[in-house]
């Protein structure tokens, strides 16, 4: 490994964070039934996948991308600390960094700032975030989102859910995809305008 030149501190974090070598091997927490339309798992916000070396805004921007396919079809939830097998390995790794040293709430509310910062409020509003405390002495944290009304954009780009994972809505879907977006949000827009119409109709045909 040397030899080849891989980052070595990196690459013991990774095998660490992936196999969860802490002495609790016998005890894990197995989530859902594997991926699907509605479940995405990650094991890190901090680790790439095609990557042992840390790089937080890029693996940041994957789990972002997530989030918003999820709000852009039927919602779903992303756990991370999750691997590929549905297993809890934890954020052992993840934790240890900056800018979260070891704390859940510095975690919890970096990725909230992100959502609403980068996918905006109507999205952050669509999530609801948590760690599990049901994960065996593990740190997995669980997000569960709601279907946004609005199209939602990740730096000018859709995403969608397709299947068990995240698409990236092409130029020749794109204004399908925002017309289908635009007629599902105008029955929930004339049903909050409906009670504002009545009053008014009420108002009118009062007495003077």
């Amino acid at each position: 490994l040397l030899n080849a030149g891989l980052p070595v501190d990196g690459l013991r974090a990774k095998v660490k964070q992936t196999l969860n070598l802490t002495g609790r091997e016998g005890y894990v927490k197995t989530y859902e039934k594997g991926e699907s339309q509605t479940v995405e798992f990650k094991t890190s916000i901090v680790y790439p996948a095609d990557s042992t070396k840390a790089n937080l805004r890029k693996q940041t921007d994957q789990i972002l991308k997530e989030i918003c396919a999820f709000l852009n079809r039927d919602g779903g939830t992303l756990y991370i600390g999750v691997n590929d097998l549905g297993t809890g390995v934890g954020l052992e790794e993840d934790m240890k960094l900056e800018p979260f040293n070891d704390s859940r709430d510095k975690y919890d509310r970096y990725v909230r700032d992100q959502i609403a910062r980068n996918l905006g409020q109507e999205a952050n509003h669509c999530v609801n975030s948590y760690f599990d405390d049901d994960a065996c002495g593990r740190d997995v944290y669980v997000l569960e989102i709601q279907p946004a009304e609005s199209a939602i954009s990740l730096y000018g780009e859709y995403y969608e859910r397709q299947g068990s994972s995240s698409r990236k809505v092409g130029q020749d879907y794109l204004a399908t995809f925002l017309r289908s977006k635009a007629l599902k949000e105008q029955p929930q827009q004339e049903a909050e305008s409906a009670p504002q119409a009545a009053r008014k109709t009420s108002e009118n045909d009062a007495p003077v």
